[in-house]
């Protein structure tokens, strides 16, 4: 004698799309911080092993790698206010906005015409 399955959880999936959001912003910071760690020790080998002619070189990859760091922050925060600014605008009540109309995303599948005509 078999149990019966027990029945699946329902997810929201515009929640689920929010967290898929959320963490592929973040695989992309960390992205920018290991290129960043590997310039740095690339950076250090030069001057360590070659200090005289991987001086510049070394100096310069330091530098890079702080830029590089910089530059993904920025765009990391940048990313982030503008998901929680998309997340609040489309939980907020009101009238259907026009973006969200079935058929308006351009993509013309019927699983997306579906997925929208219930907002």
């Amino acid at each position: 004698m078999t149990t019966p399955a027990a029945p699946l959880p329902k997810y929201d999936q515009q929640q689920l799309a929010a967290f898929r959001t959320r963490m592929a912003n973040e695989r992309t910071l960390l992205t920018y911080v290991r290129t960043s760690l590997a310039l740095v020790a690339f950076g250090l080998a030069l001057l360590q092993l070659h200090p005289e002619r991987g001086g510049p070189l070394g100096y310069s990859a330091l530098a890079t790698a702080g830029a590089v760091l910089v530059v993904g922050w920025l765009r990391f925060r940048a990313r982030r206010r503008e998901i929680e600014r998309t997340r609040s605008r489309l939980s907020a009540p009101g009238p259907p906005r026009a973006g969200l109309r079935a058929g308006a995303t351009g993509g013309g599948s019927a699983a997306g015409a579906a997925a929208t005509a219930g907002r």
